[in-house]
């Protein structure tokens, strides 16, 4: 469990990626199965140099689970498409 306080992203790909937020603990998540609790689309980069955006939560984002993280190619929950290593850089403040 723990509260969310920022979140840092970024991308290297010519098409959006999405970042899927699961209160669930990393054993009990399956993307594509697992419903997120929050999607963050990130945005395209039409080249190697990068794109994404930063989100600041000052008052914390609470899970009272656990904070699991994945990044997908679709936007759907149900989706399972998996960026390229190193598509996908994703920084979080929690506590």
């Amino acid at each position: 469990a723990g509260q969310l306080y920022f979140i840092h992203c970024i991308q290297k790909t010519a098409a959006p990626l999405y970042l899927k937020f699961y209160n669930l603990t990393a054993a009990n998540t399956t993307v594509g199965t697992s419903t997120p609790v929050l999607t963050f689309p990130v945005p395209a980069n039409a080249d190697s140099d990068g794109s994404g955006f930063t989100v600041s939560i000052p008052q914390g984002l609470a899970f009272d689970t656990a904070i699991s993280v994945a990044c997908t190619t679709g936007v759907a929950d149900a989706d399972t498409g998996a960026p390229g290593a190193n598509d996908c850089i994703i920084n979080l403040g929690y506590k």
